[in-house]
C-alpha cells in the first residue's frame, strides 16, 4: 500500500490531509484561502506603485504556507547559491526553524519545482519547456534572461510562489475594504509586534 510521511497507510483516510486527491501531509500547515474580490493597493502608501485602489478578484482558491519556509525545508531540496547563506550572517539567525533568507526568487523556484516532485505534485514551473530544475542549469546570480522567461502551469496543484495580488489578498486576512487597517491585522502601531516582526523590535534577528 502506498504511504506518505504518516506512518499509516494511505487507506486510512481519516489519518490524512487530502488535496485533489493526493494526500499532502508532509506539507508543513498550509492554510486554504477562499476565492473573492478585494480593494487591492492603498492611497496612503510609501510607494507610488500602491496607487491607484483597484478591485481585484481571486478566482481561484489556493492554499499558502501559514509559516515562512524553514532553512531545514529549504535546505532538504536546494543549497544556497549566492554569496552569503545564514549561517554567514552575523546573528541574524541560523538553524533549522529559522526562516530560509538570501534565497533568490531564482533559488525560489528551484525550490518549489524540487519540492513538489519529491512530494508527488506537478511542477507549477517551466524553464525551456522542461520543469525539472536539473535541467535549467546554474541557478543566476545576476539577472538572466532565460530565468526571468520562466512559465507557471496556474492549473498544476504543486509549489508556486504566491502572485501579488494573492498575497496582499491573503495578508489582508478577510479584511477587503479600502485603508481600513494600517497594517495586516491592526492599525495599531503598538500592537504590531503581535502580528509582524520588523525593524523596532527584531534586534538585527530574524
Amino acid at each position: 500500500a502506498a504511504t506518505c510521511e504518516h506512518t499509516e497507510e494511505v487507506s486510512e483516510k481519516g489519518e490524512h490531509t487530502y488535496i485533489n486527491g493526493i494526500c499532502v501531509c508532509g506539507m508543513r500547515e498550509m492554510v486554504l484561502i477562499t476565492d473573492g474580490t478585494f480593494q487591492m493597493g492603498t492611497e496612503n502608501g510609501y510607494y507610488e506603485n500602491d496607487k491607484p485602489v483597484h478591485q481585484v478578484t481571486i478566482t481561484k482558491s489556493f492554499y499558502m504556507g501559514k509559516y515562512e519556509v524553514t532553512q531545514a525545508e529549504y535546505e532538504k531540496y536546494c543549497s544556497y547559491t549566492g554569496s552569503l547563506s545564514p549561517s554567514s550572517s552575523d546573528g541574524a539567525g541560523d538553524g533549522d526553524n529559522y526562516p530560509a533568507y538570501y534565497v533568490s526568487w531564482y533559488d525560489a523556484l528551484v525550490y518549489c519545482n524540487k519540492r513538489s516532485i519529491a512530494e508527488g505534485l506537478t511542477p507549477c514551473y517551466s524553464i525551456n519547456d522542461s520543469t525539472e530544475p536539473d535541467e535549467w542549469g546554474t541557478v543566476p546570480t545576476s539577472n538572466d534572461g532565460t530565468w526571468d522567461a520562466v512559465e507557471c502551469n496556474w492549473n498544476a496543484n504543486g509549489y508556486r510562489l504566491p502572485t501579488e495580488a494573492e498575497w496582499e489578498y491573503a495578508a489582508r486576512a478577510g479584511d477587503n475594504t479600502v485603508d481600513s487597517l494600517t497594517y495586516s491585522g491592526t492599525s495599531d502601531v503598538n500592537k504590531l509586534g503581535e502580528y509582524a516582526w520588523y525593524y523596532d523590535i527584531l534586534n538585527s534577528s530574524t
